[in-house]
């Protein structure tokens, strides 16, 4: 088995293959062991970077502000529903009693004011 580091064009590895057999390629390079330490690093004049070079977004940072705006517009949005919508329960809740009452009152009424002789 043979054991190899990927490099991109900018000669940074990318992977790290465990091979069957000898691969001769400028983007290929030879290593001992199967070893994540050499990953993102920079492999030139023979030489492994002591630092690495991770790879950045490539997502515009317009694009990310703008869908940040709209989660928060969102998010808003939903809180005000969820207050509306328990302003209704709470005003459903009052006009439920008001009418109990008044159907109680109605009903006094009629049965003759609730007063025993």
């Amino acid at each position: 088995m043979k054991f190899y580091a990927q490099l991109n064009e900018n000669k940074i590895c990318i992977g790290i293959s465990q091979l069957s057999g000898e691969v001769i390629q400028d983007d290929m390079i030879e290593i001992s062991s199967v070893d994540s330490g050499y990953m993102w690093k920079k492999h030139e004049n023979g030489v492994w970077s002591e630092g690495t070079f991770e790879p950045q977004s490539t997502a515009p940072i317009s694009e990310f502000e703008e869908l940040k705006v709209k989660n928060t517009a969102l998010q808003t949005d939903l809180l005000n529903t969820k207050l509306a919508m328990a302003e209704l329960v709470e005003q459903q809740q009052t006009d439920k009693l008001d009418n109990q009452l008044a159907l109680a009152e109605v009903i006094e009424s009629i049965m003759g004011g609730g007063t025993v002789a």
